[in-house]
């Protein structure tokens, strides 16, 4: 695997672990009530931008460009699967399963 792939996947990877991190750690917390998940929902989201600086650095601008159009065109897609699994958590809270 070259530097630039592993580069292009840190900087790919980096919204998902920042912003999921972010909404699975307030998901826990609100469950147990237990503080240690809003620590580790803002430890995810610092490791994120760890992982875009260091993508950034290993990948290099020409591989940061593909990286953006990438996720720029699959950002919806993203975003429609996010919004299925929280309906999906939603109504089996409701049901009395989670």
């Amino acid at each position: 695997m070259s530097k630039d792939f592993f580069g292009i996947a840190l900087v790919a990877l980096n919204p998902l672990v920042g912003y999921g991190g972010i909404v699975l750690s307030a998901f826990f917390y609100k469950k147990n009530k237990e503080r240690i998940f809003l620590y580790l929902g803002g430890a995810s989201y610092m490791l994120s931008w760890v992982m875009l600086i260091l993508g950034t650095v290993l990948a290099g601008p020409k591989a940061i460009k593909m990286a953006k159009t990438f996720i720029g065109e699959n950002v919806l897609f993203a975003l429609i699967i996010l919004a299925v699994i929280l309906v999906f958590l939603y109504i089996q809270r409701h049901r009395g399963k989670i």
